[in-house]
């Protein structure tokens, strides 16, 4: 897909992540591609001569899922936190009243929906299931975020839900709780360890998902489901 800018028509070079910055025939840009090629909508508004020209993202219409997997241990990448009011603790028990709140508190602003749309008997199904693990991380006591882990018939095992409260983001916890995940998971004798994640969720996901040694694998555009409206 090429953008018409004030009628003229650029070509997008080649980028590894969101936030590029490209320049052609003195027109700037913002390319906000995925690796496969995907582009989301963008407005632009010409700027006074001699003033820098703005570009706004507008709000998406499709939702753009982007698909990573690891298929070696050799390929991660850990990046641990050390502090000592950090703790990472395995859900042994299926509290569901504590797993809606986590799963609320992280994912309420990327739009997370699906477990919240589920019964209480589905939800404690899949907690309560050997495939699952729920692992909750805690700074000096109290929960700063989770990681889900599922594992697959075909052997692979899938980091379901990761991300943290909005209270610890900007400190290195992320990167921290990945590590441990993406540990866990391999743990569990994984084929390949994957994840998904779309243009709903924060702007640094991709990129941690990146450095933590996962490969883009697939992308998929769909218009917008209507509970992510």
């Amino acid at each position: 897909m090429m953008p018409i800018f004030g009628g003229k028509t650029f070509s997008f070079p080649e980028s590894r992540f969101f936030g590029d910055i490209a320049d052609r025939n003195g027109a700037k840009f913002v390319d906000l591609r995925h690796a496969e090629g995907s582009l989301f909508p963008l407005s632009y508004k010409k700027a006074p001569q001699g003033r820098p020209m703005m570009l706004a993202v507008e709000k998406t219409e499709m939702l753009i899922t982007t698909y990573l997997e690891m298929t070696s241990p050799a390929s991660f990448a850990p990046a641990f936190a050390q502090a000592a009011d950090i703790e990472i603790v395995k859900m042994e028990m299926p509290d569901l009243g504590f797993y809606k709140f986590l799963y609320q508190s992280v994912g309420e602003e990327w739009a997370w929906r699906d477990r919240l749309m589920m019964s209480n008997a589905e939800l404690r199904q899949i907690l309560a299931s050997e495939q699952t693990q729920v692992h909750v991380l805690y700074v000096s006591g109290s929960p700063g975020g989770y990681v889900e882990l599922f594992r697959h018939e075909d052997e692979s095992v899938e980091i379901a839900y990761f991300g943290l409260r909005r209270d610890y983001m900007g400190r290195g916890l992320g990167k921290h709780l990945l590590s441990y995940g993406v540990a866990r998971a391999w743990e569990m004798n994984a084929g390949r360890v994957w994840l998904h994640t779309c243009n709903l969720d924060g702007p640094h996901a991709l990129a941690n998902y990146q450095k933590r040694g996962f490969r883009i694998c697939k992308v998929i555009e769909e218009p917008m489901p209507a509970r992510y409206a």
